[in-house]
């Protein structure tokens, strides 16, 4: 039969043999196999099986098809199969897991780990394989995994790892039989090919069956299956529909607890080929199609009734219980008591190996089977709502922990009300109902105070200090980390303590005083805990808090490791969030294309700073040029409007009167800075205060007293504009130092000028087309653009300032140049000057070292070319 199967798949085969042949010289890999069902995947596998047999041990597991998985079974199973250490499994260490898995494969010689199914697989098995694609790369070991690609946009985990492995995994896509290959193998069985080809589409499976029936035609699945099991006699299918009812691999001791017929009638099934033996005491069907298809034939009233029998044989064996597994029959069966009972169980076990979607499921069946107290009711709510939030489900999970919570006050239970508060915190905040989520906690805070729970009240105090330090209250923030780090020290809580700092270094980021240090410390110890949720908080914090503050050199040093970090936990959020902040630290340095690249990314999520992606795309295509950018303006706007945050709607506000100013607008201008200065605590934020205290100068509006703005903002404001632009050109913002220049003398037409070529040079011919309006409107000289020589000059430098350079990369002082160029040293102290600004350059030195890199030295060691 398998080489029938195989038709048409040498290709394929000679492929995957060479790949397992090639592992013990050249390193593993991952190899991707999927196609429809029925196209002949296990085939596949089973024959490179057979062909690698003395090159490399096989191990071969798969995944179930139950409502909810066993989490982590596929990979329990080859830990088992390859004897690595187990200890990682229990609490669901990934990193654990793989390491010792690595271990086991390198001590065994070569091996082909083969996992099917991974379309149904849990989350933790995927983070699993994702790791051990990586670990086993020095290692002669190929991984196989088998999926179908039906619906793979229904399984986003599976379509993520899938995308994510794409360049790092070998792919074969199985297609069906051609109509020769079909009329080939119906031939034998006196069947019309083009006929057979027509009804079964080329599936192999079918193809196979049809050929097998003895020349009928089976239109469907389950006219194949019947035709095998018409051949049965009662005990026999009796005993293929218990095995069906258990599942696609079913071990020989429990199907015999189900049905004693088993005894007899399963080598009855094994011969007319409906079972097959499947090794270690167990039997299958030759394909999960075919089980499907005969528990789908079984009547509701005899399901119902075999799925009673698994779960009295399931209680009674004496394996440790399975509780997913339990539950899952045990809720087909009606067990409603036994039901909740293990799924209850199945969803903590599931928590803490990770796996909060298989959580929340498991939660979500418990409650369906109907608690038998207020009490019971309460913590599964609570328990469903704190998974369903990690696992992508707010709306739900607000719902349950509101609903947690008024079940809470009825009952009296402080505790429970107070849990179920702490956590609809995170919901709310998700909304954007950030003044409900402080409410919230404030309430739960006081619930708790007179519970005896110091780590639960560690926790609220913990989130409060995460919501006022993301931007609610920053001032609040750092008051209340003190209080909210003592209580976590007194519950001994290491994670929540670690989890404070990164909130108070948030807050104090936001109101301009970065603590890197600290976040640097944090990340290092929430990565080698495994504290994924902190660490990957950690990241987005140093993020939101280096770009706002331009501190462009952190956002470059930290971006390779957080993305990676983001991969490899599967953080989409984290993710959004973060290439958000990107967006806006390439904005401030000019780079606009890559600014509205990133925002267009970051725009998948509305949480946090990714809400803002939408004006920082629109500012950048605004600066550029583009006119149809304002409806992205609106819809950051309208996200915001009514927000408690302290920053965010100013900063849109901000962009507004940025897009107001390009058109000239000066009305709308005003309003927009009158909106974002009198947004209630803005002025906790330097970045955004600076920004609006700019625009409301410049439209002749009061700004606000300096204070503790930024320093080029405090140099505008203070009349310095040449300090302001070296400032500017010192944090790599090229456009705000053009901008600078706005105020300078009427008569300074080089000043001008070389703020237009800096516009010009990073693409903002609008800006630069509404500096010279407003030059203009001053009664200054319009001056012209710089050459395209000079625009196109990586630093922005004129061809007689290239000179400059060159002779100062000699080592040439000012009368010496001036009598090389033939100059006077005041026109030469100039040039030096304007070089030394364009670079963000303090010394010649500073801007010799910058020229070799910008223009190398020629062939004889010289100095750059002035060319």
């Amino acid at each position: 039969m398998v080489a029938v199967v195989l038709l048409e798949r040498e290709r394929e085969l000679s492929e995957l043999v060479r790949i397992v042949a090639g592992a013990p010289e050249s390193g593993g890999g991952l190899v991707l196999v999927s196609g429809e069902p029925g196209i002949g995947k296990t085939a596949l596998v089973g024959a490179l099986r057979e062909r690698t047999k003395r090159l490399a041990r096989f191990v071969l597991t798969g995944c179930e098809p139950l409502s909810v998985p066993v989490p982590l079974a596929p990979v329990r199973a080859v830990v088992e199969a390859t004897g690595a250490d187990a200890g990682g499994l229990e609490g669901g260490d990934r990193p654990a897991i793989v390491g010792a898995l690595c271990a086991a494969l390198e001590r065994g010689g070569p091996a082909v780990v083969v996992i099917e199914d991974l379309h149904w697989a849990d989350a933790a098995t995927l983070d699993v394989l994702r790791l051990l694609v990586r670990g086993v790369r020095f290692l002669p070991v190929t991984v196989v995994g088998t999926y179908r690609d039906d619906g793979l946009g229904a399984r986003p985990r599976l379509a993520m790892l899938v995308g994510d492995l794409a360049g790092a995994a070998a792919r074969f896509e199985l297609g069906p039989l051609s109509e020769a290959a079909v009329a080939l193998l119906a031939e034998p069985a006196g069947l019309d090919g083009a006929e057979l080809f027509a009804v079964t589409g080329g599936n192999p499976f079918l193809v196979v069956e049809s050929v097998a029936s003895g020349g009928g035609l089976p239109r469907s699945v389950l006219d194949a299956t019947w035709a095998r099991m018409a051949r049965l006699d009662g005990g026999a299918r009796r005993v293929v529909e218990a095995a069906a009812v258990i599942g696609p691999v079913t071990p020989l001791d429990l199907l015999e607890r189900v049905t004693p017929e088993a005894v007899e009638a399963v080598e009855r099934c094994l011969a007319h080929g409906v079972l097959v033996d499947a090794g270690d005491g167990r039997v299958a069907f030759q394909h999960q199609l075919v089980q499907q298809a005969v528990e789908r034939s079984v009547s509701a009233p005899r399901r119902r009734v075999l799925h009673s029998q698994v779960v009295r044989a399931l209680l009674d064996g004496d394996d440790p219980p399975e509780h997913a597994r339990l539950a899952h029959h045990a809720e087909r069966a009606g067990l409603r008591r036994i039901a909740l009972d293990h799924a209850w169980r199945a969803a903590r076990e599931a928590w803490l190996l990770g796996c909060h979607a298989d959580a929340a499921r498991q939660f979500e069946r418990a409650l369906a089977q109907g608690p038998s107290s207020h009490g019971d009711r309460a913590r599964l709510l609570t328990g469903f709502g704190h998974a369903g939030w990690l696992a992508g489900q707010p709306e739900e999970a607000a719902a349950a922990l509101e609903e947690a919570a008024t079940l809470g006050r009825r009952l009296g239970d402080r505790f429970v009300q107070g849990r179920a508060l702490r956590l609809l915190n995170q919901p709310l905040w998700e909304f954007d109902r950030w003044q409900e989520a402080r409410k919230a906690l404030l309430e739960a805070i006081s619930l708790l105070e007179q519970c005896d729970d110091e780590g639960e009240l560690a926790r609220a105090w913990a989130g409060l200090v995460a919501i006022e330090g993301c931007g609610l209250d920053p001032a609040a923030g750092i008051e209340h980390a003190p209080v909210a780090a003592r209580h976590a020290a007194d519950a001994g809580l290491e994670q929540i303590a670690v989890d404070v700092l990164i909130g108070l270094a948030h807050a104090k980021g936001l109101r301009g005083r970065p603590d890197y240090g600290t976040l640097t410390d944090c990340l290092r110890r929430c990565r080698a805990e495994g504290w994924h949720f902190e660490a990957a908080r950690g990241y987005a914090v140093v993020f939101i808090v280096s770009s706002l503050n331009r501190d462009h050199a952190v956002v470059d040093a930290t971006r390779s490791e957080a993305f990676a970090y983001f991969t490899e936990i599967q953080t989409v959020r984290a993710r959004d969030l973060v290439s958000g902040c990107l967006a806006r630290s390439l904005l401030d340095r000019g780079r606009l294309p890559e600014a509205v690249e990133w925002a267009a990314r970051a725009r998948r999520t509305r949480h946090m700073e990714a809400s803002l992606a939408p004006a920082v795309e629109a500012l950048a295509k605004l600066r550029g040029g583009e006119e149809d950018a304002d409806a992205l303006l609106a819809e950051a706007h309208a996200a915001l409007t009514g927000s408690a945050d302290v920053y965010r709607l100013p900063l849109v506000e901000s962009a507004l009167a940025e897009a107001a100013w390009l058109r000239g607008d000066h009305d709308a201008l005003r309003a927009h800075v009158r909106a974002g200065l009198s947004h209630p605590g803005v002025r906790q934020i330097p970045r955004v205060a600076g920004d609006l205290a700019l625009w409301a100068m410049r439209c002749g509006e009061e700004p606000p007293p300096p204070g503790d703005l930024p320093e080029p903002v405090r140099l505008e404001l203070g009349g310095d504009w040449r300090g302001a632009v070296r400032a500017w050109h010192r944090r790599r913002a090229p456009y705000e130092a053009a901008l600078a220049a706005l105020p300078a003398d009427p008569t300074d037409v080089f000043a001008a000028r070389e703020a237009i070529g800096v516009l010009q040079r990073i693409g903002a011919t609008a800006a630069a087309g509404a500096f010279v309006r407003e030059r203009a409107a001053q009664g200054a000289p319009v001056p012209r653009g710089p050459r395209s020589s000079t625009r196109s000059n990586p630093a922005g430098l004129t061809g007689r300032q290239r000179e400059v350079l060159a002779w100062i990369a000699r080592g040439a002082t000012n009368r010496e140049i001036a009598a090389a160029l033939h100059l006077s040293e005041r026109t030469v102290a100039h040039h030096v000057s304007a070089v030394l600004r364009k670079l963000g350059a303090r010394t010649r030195t500073a801007a010799a070292q910058q020229a070799r890199a910008l223009y190398p030295p020629s062939e004889d060691g010289q100095a750059p070319s002035p060319r």
